[in-house]
């Protein structure tokens, strides 16, 4: 309610959003928040919220089962087995 008159709906979350950034102090803060706040329009933050710790141990679990994969089958190969440089390693 602004002098008297109730306010609701767009016009109510446009006239809101006016009156915080006219009390902001300095222009660089005023355009930060305008972007955040357009920034949120558009991208949700809901993703963030998706990803559980369940998620996060189940990807680890993963990840560990692709590495020790990865280390087990990786054998040096000899230079009749193609392994070698035809321009020398350098050492």
């Amino acid at each position: 309610m602004v002098f008297g008159l109730k306010f609701s709906g767009f016009f109510a979350w446009c006239f809101w959003r006016s009156m915080y950034l006219m009390k902001l102090p300095r222009l660089p803060k005023k355009l930060r928040v305008m972007v955040g706040w357009t920034l949120d329009l558009f991208f949700s933050r809901d993703i963030e919220q998706m990803i559980t710790l369940r998620d996060v141990e189940a990807l680890s679990d993963l990840a560990g089962r692709i590495r020790a994969r990865g280390t087990r089958s990786v054998t040096p190969l000899s230079p009749s087995q193609g392994g070698g440089s035809a321009h020398g390693s350098g050492q």
